[in-house]
């Protein structure tokens, strides 16, 4: 394998890229082919996973996004701006802050962590593109949860037709295996 920054030759458990000085680390989680490789890039964890594979321990900031016996699915519309790009991430370090649960509204996100700061980067709630906050739906089940935002289209109510009609912006769903 390579070194995701400079890609010179690694050995399978080097700690530093000799070349270019990069923390570099490989570990096999059991049961899961392929390799997850972790960075520390500028004082934040990075995973590189060169698999499709759920189930991984996965970690980017200090926070766990996924662990064995649990998996995240996520469907957004192409054109999703910064705020909205963000959520799924924020929405499962929330998860991991409150007993696995989901926030009841995306208010939550906004309140304090213990640390002082909110769980979006930009500490403002997305906005669909005619300017109103997404119609924000949770569904918790024994397994996990499930979350869907929708736009309500340019009138802001429930239904409508053309610009005013509703539609799915983002599907987030968690589940424990």
């Amino acid at each position: 394998m390579n070194c995701p920054r400079c890609r010179s030759p690694l050995a399978e458990h080097a700690a530093h890229c000799a070349t270019c000085g990069l923390a570099v680390g490989a570990t096999q989680s059991k049961g899961v082919p392929g390799w997850v490789w972790a960075l520390v890039a500028g004082g934040v964890l990075v995973v590189i996973v060169p698999c499709a594979c759920v189930g991984l321990f996965l970690v980017a900031g200090g926070r766990k996004l996924g662990g064995h016996g649990s998996s995240m699915t996520t469907s957004m519309e192409s054109d999703a701006g910064p705020e909205l790009a963000a959520l799924p991430q924020a929405l499962r370090a929330w998860s991991d802050a409150h007993a696995d649960h989901a926030p009841k509204d995306l208010a939550e996100l906004l309140g304090p962590n213990g640390h002082d700061t909110t769980y979006l980067p930009s500490g403002v709630l997305p906005r669909d593109s005619f300017g109103n906050l997404h119609a924000y739906h949770l569904d918790e089940r024994a397994d996990g949860w499930k979350i869907e935002l929708t736009s309500l289209g340019a009138d802001g109510a429930v239904g409508g037709e053309g610009e005013a009609a509703d539609g799915s912006v983002l599907t987030l769903e968690w589940r424990h295996h």
